[in-house]
């Protein structure tokens, strides 16, 4: 019989939590894993995929791969493609994965989970990237994130796509709170299929540059006066920001990738900066006052 994984991937990323921040987001760095079976597996550090367990197994085929050709930036990217492997003598339909989480297997059910993960102390808005999808028959990628207090789900956000992109294309998946408070976890787990019943062998998917957006380092942040008011965003040839501060502070802007990008320091108020060197994409900032950093968020450039 033929056992399809992704159900259980996608109800268990539902309750489970990991890592409250983009670890490796550009995906540049990887690390060889040798299994139990001396099978070497290629992973983006801080991350998780089931190619180690498949190792452990001594299965050799890959759902996530090291991609250095097809790259939105820099040298390295993901490639997630759904395939159907031999697991113990039992076909296993398994979707391409990512996750901040550690993914576990029991062979008795032959079920997953995602677990684990690292402090947060930051409540983010949302998570962006770029990816370029090719959907085998009816077939979804999938990405979803949790936020997490004390074990309990206070916001999750998620974005599906199930049309063929010859590029790469930028997604935003915000992120819904259901109480006001800061989280402690956050998990985000990607997949190349992930409609609530499709899951198609044969589906790719390519992700790079990630980041999360738009944190809170206090459960009433609000009280420092920024606020949430950014506009226009996305922006082509400015954006406003007000500072409420009695005095100037340091606006420190990168790009997606992490680089620095400009510095500007705001007056007290409202400010309009000027963007009319920067490219188009994803742009994250934050404000320094005083040594401190007081609030960061991110804005996006379309031009």
């Amino acid at each position: 019989m033929k056992i399809r994984l992704l159900s259980a991937i996608t109800f268990t990323t539902l309750l489970t939590a990991a890592y409250g921040q983009v670890p490796n987001g550009t995906l540049e760095a990887w690390t060889t894993y040798t299994s139990a079976a001396f099978v070497d597996v290629d992973v983006p550090d801080g991350w998780d995929v089931p190619d180690k367990i498949a190792a452990d197994l001594g299965i050799t085929d890959r759902n996530c791969t090291k991609e250095t050709v097809n790259t939105h930036g820099g040298s390295a990217a993901a490639r997630l493609e759904t395939k159907t492997l031999n697991v113990l003598g039992t076909p296993l339909d398994v979707p391409g994965t990512i996750t901040t989480g550690i993914i576990s297997f029991d062979f008795g059910t032959f079920t997953p989970s995602v677990e684990g993960g690292a402090p947060v102390t930051s409540a983010y808005e949302s998570l962006a990237g770029y990816y370029q999808y090719a959907p085998a028959g009816g077939d979804t990628m999938n990405v979803v994130v949790l936020m997490l207090l004390d074990g309990d789900t206070i916001g999750m956000g998620q974005y599906r796509d199930d049309l063929t992109s010859t590029s790469y294309q930028m997604f935003e998946c915000p992120i819904t709170y259901f109480v006001a408070a800061v989280p402690d976890q956050m998990q985000i787990t990607i997949t190349s299929s992930g409609g609530f019943s499709s899951l198609v062998p044969g589906s790719v998917l390519y992700v790079d540059d990630l980041s999360v957006t738009g944190g809170i380092n206090v459960e009433d942040f609000d009280g420092y006066g920024i606020a949430r008011n950014v506009y226009p965003n996305p922006a082509s040839s400015y954006i406003n920001i007000n500072n409420p501060a009695h005095n100037d502070v340091t606006m420190e802007v990168y790009s997606i990738s992490g680089q620095r990008v400009d510095v500007v320091s705001l007056a007290p108020e409202m400010n309009s900066v000027n963007l009319e060197a920067y490219a188009s994409g994803i742009y994250t900032f934050r404000l320094i006052d005083n040594g401190t950093e007081v609030y960061s968020n991110k804005f996006v450039v379309r031009k």
